[in-house]
């Protein structure tokens, strides 16, 4: 189906009364590109968006079921959106649209039938809805805006008003969010020094602010507590009813701030978008909240899409609403989390002097995650080469096995590759960069024929052969996937003194590898010094 095609689809079904019966089946990736809000239900079974459409804004709830993605039922936004969101229940049964004389009705979404019209306050305009939340137990929460700012709290049963309190003329409200048992509602005010306030439902009452300082906040699944993430690109974990501060993390790199929502999935984990500098792309990214820190898992580059809307399904497994349709993303699992914590325990070891011990710990990782482990702990092992033969040798012996090789990723390779380079052993990453390009145990949708092309532009530069280095690098960037330039940054970061013969020529390095200039730094490191490297083979390669 064409966009237009598609668009003239949704049109249609967007004419039909909600009373006509069920919309006709329409994809979600046809009116993708023109949806300016999205939110999931607590399963990321259901999705309703508010979208452009010919004929103004509109509503549709979506039913999502792996790959499948079909409308269940639109409606018209007469009179404009209910605030700055969209209120679907959790359970993606019920959602709040505009009733005939501008009140607010709860819909059933299957049935299309009004289940109720909520009891407002006289006089009641719609554009006053400054934000709205639906809560577990059949409640909804709005704010209106000041003059006459309140928050209110529904029954979606009856529709009849349940509790209202004044609320402080500080500039508006940007969000509204129950917690999970629908005791606390957390309200974010819309100036970005505002505090975060948090009220009890019953009775309906502020009970603890904490400084926000813009950002998103989220309650957390497994636990008293909330957290709330700041675009500079820290997270602070909150305990409830208090909001006194039990823990700060700052995990991902000060150039990526927050942007988008940010979502509590099962097993301690936490979904949210980051981005870098302004027009930069954005990011997907899962933490693990550990005792003492947060723990990177997913890391996915958007490319060009944007995120509406983050869900998580009871399995684990993560939903994008994004501009390209809903994007999927399986659980990282139990063994990326035990390979997260023992590279962070190894950084806390090397940092207090003890190198022998942040080696056995690496190791141990090796038998949950060598692939992953060979890209994590990268920065780790160029001090312990020993530890990064160890690492490619076993992941050679489970390449062999035809249960792994789907999930083979030529990355871990080309570090080896290039922490043997620096210990003064160009043979050695020679014939890894003959594994990436084509020994076939590497699929090739994983970039091995590209990173076999930047390891054989650093041998050469290593070699003083610049001009046949730059020659590499470019070619390697047309065989290349985006997301292997952000790859390539953080490895350029990391182990500089790798690059250095190439960084006397930032400008032709930046344009070779899709690395931002400013990413690349400015020394220039003397040659190597040959040390001991093993090969996968368990031999050690003697310097000459």
């Amino acid at each position: 189906m064409s966009a237009r095609a598609g668009l003239a689809a949704v049109a249609v079904a967007m004419l039909l009364a909600a009373c006509a019966g069920p919309s006709p089946p329409a994809t979600y990736a046809a009116i993708a590109r023109d949806i300016v809000a999205a939110r999931f239900d607590a399963e990321a079974a259901t999705l309703a968006t508010i979208h452009n459409a010919a004929d103004g804004q509109g509503l549709t709830v979506w039913r999502v079921s792996g790959d499948d993605v079909q409308s269940l039922r639109s409606w018209r936004l007469d009179g404009g959106r209910l605030g700055a969101d969209i209120l679907l229940s959790g359970d993606g049964n019920r959602v709040v649209v505009p009733a005939s004389g501008g009140g607010l009705a709860a819909v059933g979404v299957a049935s299309g039938r009004r289940v109720s019209v909520l009891d407002m306050p006289r006089p009641f305009d719609r554009e006053a809805v400054a934000a709205g939340a639906f809560g577990p137990e059949g409640m909804v929460a709005l704010a209106m805006r000041p003059p006459g700012a309140a928050l209110l709290l529904f029954e979606v049963a009856s529709g009849r008003l349940a509790a209202a309190a004044p609320l402080p003329g500080d500039g508006g409200t940007a969000g509204l969010m129950f917690s999970r048992d629908g005791r606390h509602l957390l309200r974010m005010g819309a100036a970005p020094a505002a505090p975060a306030a948090l009220w009890t439902t019953r009775p309906l009452r502020r009970i603890a602010a904490v400084a926000r300082h813009d950002g998103a906040a989220v309650f957390l699944a497994d636990r008293d507590a909330l957290a709330l993430a700041a675009p500079e690109g820290t997270l602070r974990l909150m305990t409830l009813p208090e909001l006194t501060q039990a823990a700060r993390f700052r995990s991902w790199r000060a150039e990526r701030g927050w942007r988008g929502p940010l979502v509590s999935g099962p097993d301690a984990l936490l979904g949210l978008i980051t981005a870098g500098a302004p027009h930069a792309r954005d990011r997907f990214r899962v933490f693990h909240l550990d005792r003492d820190a947060l723990l990177p898992l997913l890391d996915i580059d958007l490319y060009a899409d944007a995120a509406h809307a983050i869900g998580v399904t009871r399995g684990g497994e993560w939903r994008l609403a994004a501009t390209s349709g809903v994007l999927r993303f399986a659980s990282p699992g139990a063994a990326a989390v035990g390979v997260e914590r023992r590279v962070a325990e190894a950084r806390r070891l090397l940092a207090a002097g003890l190198p022998r011990a942040a080696g056995e710990t690496l190791l141990a990782a090796l038998a949950l995650d060598p692939e992953r482990l060979g890209e994590r702990g990268a920065d780790l092992m160029r001090d312990h080469p020993a530890l990064a033969g160890e690492v490619e040798r076993r992941r050679a012996i489970l390449l062999r096995g035809e249960e792994y090789t789907a999930h083979a990723d030529g990355r871990p390779l080309f570090i080896y590759g290039y922490l043997a380079l620096l210990a003064g052993h160009p043979d050695i990453a020679r014939t890894a960069a003959r594994r990436l390009r084509g020994d076939g145990s590497i699929p090739t949708q994983f970039d091995g024929p590209a990173l076999a092309g930047y390891l054989d532009a650093l041998v050469a530069a290593w070699g003083g052969r610049i001009d046949e280095a730059m020659a590499h690098a470019l070619a390697a960037r047309e065989l290349a996937n985006p997301g292997v330039g952000a790859f390539l940054a953080e490895r350029i970061r990391a182990h500089p003194r790798a690059w250095g013969p190439l960084l006397a020529e930032r400008r032709a390095l930046a344009r070779a590898t899709g690395v931002p200039l400013a990413l690349i730094p400015t020394s220039v490191a003397p040659p190597p010094q040959p040390l001991p490297f093993p090969r996968p083979d368990g031999t050690l390669a003697e310097p000459r």
